[in-house]
Order: structure tokens, then sequence, then C-alpha cells
């Protein structure tokens, strides 16, 4: 089974260039057209739709999780990318519980994702 986001934006091109090729989450798995991906990640297990609109409103909750193994090395590749002027950023500080660390991010179409770090249930 596979699992997909759906995740609006204005620009498609630039969201997938954002996840595709900035952060190397995803590759693009198909091109349907007027603006709409599929990505996936490299397990083929998750996945992101893309679907562009003009009409797009980002929303406030979180749309994902994507677990990484170390949250602070992510911010620092992200920060290195300097993609504040696109729009995208760290949304907070890093929070810190016993079982691990999260920090949402913003991405250049303005939805919210969280990078997670966990100790208590990592594979």
């Amino acid at each position: 089974m596979k699992m997909f986001v759906e995740v609006g934006c204005q620009n498609g091109e630039k969201l997938l260039h954002f996840y595709v090729n900035e952060l190397k989450l995803f590759y693009l798995s198909g091109e349907y057209g007027m603006g709409c991906f599929k990505i996936v990640d490299r397990d083929k297990k998750f996945g992101l739709i893309i679907r562009e609109s003009n009409s797009f409103k980002a929303r406030e909750n979180i749309l994902f999780t994507i677990e990484v193994a170390c949250v602070e090395d992510f911010i620092s590749r992200f920060n290195v990318l300097n993609l504040k002027s696109q729009g995208a950023h760290i949304a907070s500080e890093i929070f810190e519980w016993p079982g691990g660390k999260s920090v949402p991010v913003i991405d250049v179409a303005g939805n919210k994702f969280l990078v997670s770090e966990e100790h208590l249930f990592s594979s």
C-alpha cells in the first residue's frame, strides 16, 4: 500500500522543484498536466500529489510528517539552501520531548509539514 497526501499550491512547478530538487526528499513519479504532479519518496511508500489551483490558500494545520535521522542536520541543510526568499522557512524552534524532536517547516507554497526525529519507535 502507498499513501499520498494532496498538497495545493498556486505554482506546481515551483513546489515540485522545492521537494524534488531543493530538499531532495522525493522524486518525480508522474506528471498529469495543468500543474499537477505525483512525487514519491525513495522507498515508494509515501508521496505527494501536487495540485495547482489559482484559488489555493495555504492551510494552518500540518499536512504530513517526515521522519529524519537528525532534525538538526535537516535544519542545517535547509538553511544552506537559503529558501526564505521563496517563502520557505522553519516555522519555529525545535520542540524536544523525551521520545524525540520535531520542527514545523513551511514550504514555498505556504503549506506546513513536520520534520520529526523519534527515539522511541524508530526502526
